[in-house]
């Protein structure tokens, strides 16, 4: 499933969909998050602000715009 797919699917409200964004893209938000609390919080903490991260594209994927950013780039942006 491409980004775009993913997108339509989220704005439709498939959850499988958003299964598959955190497969494709938990990997590198995990990173930021990890780099952007480095030194505070615990491990649950971390999850806990990655889940928030997909959570906030849940809710705002009307706000996505391919043309200004890529999928993975607009999350990290919701992660900072």
């Amino acid at each position: 499933m491409t980004d775009d797919d993913l997108v339509q699917q989220i704005r439709l409200r498939n959850t499988d969909a958003l299964m598959i964004l955190m497969d494709n893209y938990a990997g590198a938000v995990h990173c930021l998050c990890r780099r952007i609390l480095s030194g505070t919080g615990s491990p649950e903490d971390l999850e806990e602000c990655v889940s928030d991260v997909f959570h906030r594209a849940w809710q705002r994927i009307a706000d996505y715009d391919p043309e200004r950013a890529p999928l993975r780039t607009w999350l990290q942006i919701l992660a900072k």
